[in-house]
């Protein structure tokens, strides 16, 4: 029986059947079931999990009164939970063209195209529903979500603000404002927030983790790992929290430690390409693995995660003009305050942009005074860090960039799943990890004849090296405090010194250095310790140096510090030590800078070959060693020569500055050479196939 033009429509719209489906000409029949129970029926199963039972029940009201709002709309959520979110879309859709004032429906909307990758879409669905119902709660948080996502997190902290308000015991609610507060660098305001959310919920995994994150940000990697095994004892099977456990062990120097939890997280995880990278890095600080051992890691690694996806890389459609202006993308995670800006930012500055375009990919949503500085010297710049690889293989074929280069490597945030795709065709790795990827899909490895001397390396590489006058150059610090006099005249004793991330202080490392500390009485070793507050942290370092005659009075442990007072610390110093078998780059040429000597030994693999190119280019072969009885020597001679000391030390820093190693003009020409040759080579292998 047909309604009459007053009465409400039976399609569940809540309007007058005259306004609704009488008006769109639909002919409306009686009812067959009691719409209302079966509804009900529906929901009920909904809530107990029954998917398919639920989406029946909501299908037979749908088939009595097709624009019931409430059926379509809870239909589409069924959906969503289901997997199906093209059918939630459309379904939630027809549910708000019907009820447009339903702030749930709104909310469930945004959700689903949350899970789409569609956040602008999802951030105007949040926003409607909050016009409509303003302390809905999980709009606020659904909404923090997606300006997490897209990087902006000081709106996204608002918003988990605002969550908050209605509900103020929430732990979700404050892990998700940690979270914003971690990502702005304000650690301490986000460790409290992961405190408030664990006094609210005990052992909630998220704050756990994150608070372990946080601890190990702020250089405090035994606390982290104390937090990280209270949550692994609750979450064993967490392959997060074990590798986050391996980076924080790996900053204490316990690197078979490190590589087991590492090992135990890919167990979990076999897909997990950042925490295999993780394994792989630290596995380049173990003395224990030589050049074929890690080779095979490395490749391993490329087997697992760098295999073109689908059905292959998609061809080129870059100009093959051998003479025309090259398009180079740099991509890294950190074009910010990182030792990686000190290499990259004089090459970017001294590129020659008539013959080549230069852009920036970013993988990193921290914009800081350094990434201002370099965005001054680039083209194009853009911003990776919440693309996938898929979207981002896109965007660079899109700019159409001819020669693509990785400035991470195996370190971490890197984007080599990104370079398996193969969205340049021709890819090159340089600068922030001197090793082999592991990758056939990356062409190039650049280095330079002291790093990789010809023959020695060759054949553990799966890229071919092209080696430049140097590896790379240094831009020293503007806030650079000046040379002092040698503290050893001042102190009575020599001050030896390791700066180096603690990861690097290997157990051959310390065995020789007690043995220079023998060779030199009175003297002192300075080590930068992450952790140097932590008692714990400090005993485990000199009983490490106990086990060799070393007194803990003859050493120094010093904590991570901002950078003028980290290049202040060489004030107190009169020879540096170089670790092994992993050197420093960075530590190095700031000690250099500073007028202080360091003494390496040379390896056989490039990342235990960094010192030799160093004091090479510097002008002090010298104190290059080949054994390490002679790098012993070389440092008890300088410590014993105070008056030569102090001759490099006045003179180190215009030696430095008249080297190779701050001659960003003739690295970028060599560079920019070495671009050509690549470039001529693919063109006229394109030529050939034509």
């Amino acid at each position: 029986m047909k309604p009459g033009r007053n009465d409400s429509c039976p399609c569940g719209s809540g309007r007058k059947y005259k306004q609704c489906c009488a008006a769109a000409g639909v002919a409306v029949q009686a009812p067959r079931i009691d719409v209302p129970q079966t509804l009900n029926a529906a929901l009920a199963a909904h809530r107990t999990g029954q998917l398919q039972q639920a989406a029946m029940l909501y299908q037979q009201v749908l088939q009595v009164q097709p624009r019931h709002s409430g059926a379509l709309h809870m239909l589409g959520v069924a959906a969503h939970q289901g997997g199906q979110l093209d059918a939630a879309v459309e379904l939630i859709g027809r549910a708000l063209a019907v009820r447009p004032s339903v702030a749930q429906a709104h909310l469930d909307l945004a959700n689903v195209l949350k899970d789409q990758g569609r956040l602008q879409e999802a951030a105007a669905s949040y926003r409607r529903a909050l016009a409509l119902e303003p302390e809905l709660a999980d709009a606020h948080t659904g909404l923090g979500n997606v300006l997490m996502a897209q990087g902006d997190f000081g709106e996204a902290a608002e918003s988990y603000r605002r969550a908050l308000k209605p509900g103020p015991h929430s732990a979700d609610a404050h892990y998700n404002l940690g979270n914003a507060s971690a990502a702005q660098g304000r650690l301490d305001e986000a460790a409290a927030l992961y405190r408030q959310a664990l006094a609210l919920q005990p052992g909630h995994p998220g704050s756990l983790n994150n608070l372990g994150n946080t601890l190990a940000e702020q250089g405090r990697p035994g606390e982290a790992a104390g937090i990280y095994g209270q949550l692994l004892a609750v979450w064993p099977d967490f392959a997060g929290a074990h590798n986050n456990l391996g980076r924080a062990l790996s900053a204490l120097g316990r690197l078979q430690e490190a590589a087991s939890a590492f090992r135990r997280g890919l167990a979990i995880n076999p897909q997990d390409a950042e925490a295999h990278s993780n394994l792989l890095y630290l596995l380049s600080y173990d003395a224990e693995w030589d050049a074929a051992a890690l080779f095979a890691e490395h490749l391993e690694w490329a087997r697992q995660h760098a295999e073109a996806p689908g059905t292959g890389v998609p061809p080129h459609a870059n100009d093959p003009d051998p003479a025309r202006r090259i398009k180079v993308g740099y991509v890294s995670p950190d074009l910010r305050d990182h030792a990686v800006a000190y290499f990259i930012e004089p090459v970017l500055a001294c590129h020659e942009r008539s013959r080549f375009e230069i852009t920036c990919y970013s993988n990193n949503y921290v914009v800081d005074a350094t990434t201002l500085r370099l965005q001054k010297h680039v083209d194009r710049w853009r911003n990776i860090a919440g693309l996938s690889d898929e979207a981002a293989d896109a965007l660079i074929r899109t700019d159409a960039i001819d020669i693509l280069i990785d400035l991470s490597g195996h370190t971490a945030h890197n984007r080599l799943t990104l370079f398996a795709r193969k969205p340049a065709p021709i890819q090159a790795t340089w600068i922030g990890y001197s090793s082999t990827t592991g990758m056939t899909a990356m062409d190039y490895r650049l280095t330079d004849a002291n790093l990789d001397p010809i023959g020695m390396t060759e054949r553990y590489q799966s890229e071919q090296l092209v080696r430049l006058p140097v590896f790379a150059c240094f831009q020293p610090a503007q806030q650079s405090p000046d040379v002092n006099a040698l503290p050893a005249l001042a102190a009575g004793h020599i001050t030896f010194a390791c700066l180096n991330n603690f990861i690097k202080v290997t157990p051959p490392a310390i065995e020789c250095w007690a043995r220079v500390l023998e060779a030199v009485p009175g003297s002192r070793l300075m080590l930068l310790l992450g952790d140097a507050e932590n008692p714990a942290a400090r005993q485990q370092v000199e009983q490490a140096f106990a086990r060799h005659g070393i007194a803990p009075e003859r050493l120094e442990l010093v904590g991570k510090r901002p950078l003028a007072e980290y290049l202040a610390l060489h004030h107190h110093v009169d020879i540096a030590l170089d670790p092994f078998p992993y050197n420093g780059y960075t530590t190095s040429v700031h000690s250099l800078w500073m007028g202080v000597p360091v003494v390496t030994l040379a390896g056989n693999t490039a990342v235990s070959r960094v010192g030799v190119t160093i004091l090479a280019n510097a002008g002090l072969a010298e104190l290059i060693a080949q054994s390490v009885d002679e790098y012993v020597e070389i440092a008890r001679s300088l410590a014993q020569d105070t008056a030569r000391l102090g001759r490099m030390r006045a003179g180190l820093r215009a030696q430095m500055q008249a080297s190779p190693l701050i001659d960003a003009q003739a690295l970028t020409r060599g560079l920019e050479d070495a671009y050509r040759a690549m470039w001529q080579k693919w063109c006229v292998q394109q030529r050939q196939r034509t």
